[in-house]
């Protein structure tokens, strides 16, 4: 028997706005606002060690002020600029920081039976970044910021690879996987994650649709479907209660591949992708992943 989880507490209000009863205010900031700053500033120090700060300044190339040690650490939380903050964050959650915080407190717990309450660095930080109204947050992997995506469309992408996975598709829930994290990144890569998220789908479609092609991609893929549309339907029953066609999806996957404008050089339409394009691709690829893996497209019977 399962129960439902008890529901989650409204977002705290200052009283005077309760009291004059306005909306709740659900602003996302970019970059480190002023009022996050502090907070910030103390999560550095409290949790990136001195060998940690170490390496953070040295893969953020950031020269060093003098001094050892202690120095670096406050260097990091103190002396950089407030726009350098969550390059910094970013960093430290990058080289394991979480992992290593919970091994270090185990080793002194059993050594010393060490009596204070462990307070987890990467709980601490999403209590943070959450009740400033950070654009960014802590991924579930715990190894860097993404951009805060509502929280029903980041399961929605994680399901799909999930099902991918569960049909012998490996491949495609790690290209989603990959292009999610590029396209949400604090620092976004856009080109690479639309080229993972097409990926996705050619992992998913190629077998599926071209299984004797020896090279194969979503272009042969697009192909196919609008040449043999009539051998394929949906699931999804269309206006006169019979199975739709297939040209939606054979329209989704030609915007995918069609899209991909930085595919090849020198073309007279060639272009880098832009953030937005690539958040898109991402999204829409989840949605081909999905259907395809689950069984959306059927072939007819005789």
């Amino acid at each position: 028997m399962t129960t439902n989880p008890p529901p989650a507490d409204p977002p705290w209000q200052k009283l005077s706005a309760r009291e004059a009863g306005l909306p709740v205010d659900e602003t996302l900031y970019d970059g480190v606002a002023p009022h996050m700053e502090a907070a910030l500033r103390d999560w550095i120090y409290t949790n990136v060690t001195e060998q940690v700060a170490v390496r953070v300044l040295s893969k953020l190339r950031i020269s060093p002020h003098g001094g050892q040690g202690e120095a670096r650490r406050n260097q990091l939380a103190h002396s950089l600029f407030r726009k350098e903050l969550l390059d910094v964050v970013d960093c430290a959650l990058s080289l394991n920081l979480a992992a290593d915080a919970r091994a270090a407190y185990e080793r002194l717990e059993l050594k010393t039976r060490y009596p204070e309450p462990f307070v987890d660095p990467v709980a601490r930080l999403s209590e943070v970044l959450g009740e400033a109204g950070s654009a960014y947050q802590v991924r579930s992997t715990e190894d860097g910021l993404e951009r805060v995506v509502d929280a029903t469309v980041t399961e929605a992408a994680r399901k799909a690879g999930e099902t991918a996975d569960a049909t012998g598709r490996s491949v495609a829930k790690a290209r989603l996987r990959a292009a999610w994290l590029k396209a949400y990144a604090l620092h976004p890569d856009p080109g690479a994650a639309y080229a993972d998220a097409l990926r996705a789908v050619e992992d998913v479609a190629c077998p599926l649709f071209l299984p004797s092609n020896s090279r194969p991609t979503l272009g042969n893929v697009r192909s196919h479907l609008e040449q043999a549309a009539h051998k394929y339907e949906l699931v999804i029953q269309d206006e006169n209660a019979v199975p739709a066609s297939v040209d939606t999806v054979t329209a989704m996957i030609a915007l995918l591949w069609h899209g991909h404008r930085d595919r090849h050089e020198g073309g007279p339409s060639s272009a880098p992708i832009s953030e937005e394009a690539a958040k898109a691709a991402v999204h829409l690829a989840a949605t081909l992943v999905q259907w395809l893996s689950a069984g959306v497209v059927q072939r007819k019977t005789p």
